[in-house]
């Protein structure tokens, strides 16, 4: 989702636009400061940010919403990488004795 160029309101800082997402942080530049501050991406908005499209508000929604399960299933892919890790370890040191 491309939401560089999009504007965002803060309650304290106002008004700004999204100028990078990367890393799991969406940075925004805020006019009337003319500073740069980073949020991390998703959780931020709804919560400190509020986009103006209301078509990515609701993408990004969904994608909170999906999140949960995307990072459990993360942990599980990681678990099994680290099993057969071991597993091939082992293999291999029972074939070198």
């Amino acid at each position: 989702m491309d939401l560089c160029g999009e504007f965002v309101t803060h309650k304290v800082f106002g008004r700004g636009r999204i100028i990078g997402l990367e890393n799991s942080r969406v940075t925004v530049r805020f006019l009337e400061l003319n500073e740069n501050k980073k949020f991390i991406y998703p959780s931020a908005f709804g919560r400190f940010l509020n986009l103006e499209n209301e078509q990515l508000v609701k993408q990004i929604q969904s994608y909170k919403m999906r999140l949960p399960k995307v990072l459990q299933m993360r942990k599980k892919r990681a678990k099994l990488k680290k099993l057969l890790k071991n597993s091939k370890n082992e293999k291999r040191q029972k074939t070198d004795a």
